[in-house]
């Protein structure tokens, strides 16, 4: 497992369904032969999991500058509504 993944790090997420969306890391839960699984909280505070293998540090705490360059959108996924509000406000 990763050493610098913890509690109350930042993380961006690299693979699975939640890619690319950034959060702090409230929770690790530990599976013996089993994947672990990582809770986090993004700047939205919408709560997401995945598994360990899958989140990568970038800060190591919400007040540490980065250590890569965070996307415009800063790793919060927009809802359905929020998305087709903005292509429709686009199109004006």
């Amino acid at each position: 497992y990763q050493r610098s993944v913890h509690g109350g790090v930042v993380a961006m997420i690299t693979n699975g369904a939640n890619v690319g969306r950034i959060g702090k890391i409230t929770d690790i839960e530990r599976h013996p032969g089993s994947f672990h699984i990582v809770r986090l909280v993004d700047e939205a505070g919408n709560v997401f999991a995945t598994r360990l293998k899958n989140a990568f540090a970038i800060a190591q705490s919400e007040e540490a500058e980065p250590l890569v360059a965070i996307p415009s959108f800063a790793g919060v996924r927009r809802t359905i509504i929020q998305d087709r509000d903005a292509k429709l406000k686009k199109r004006k």
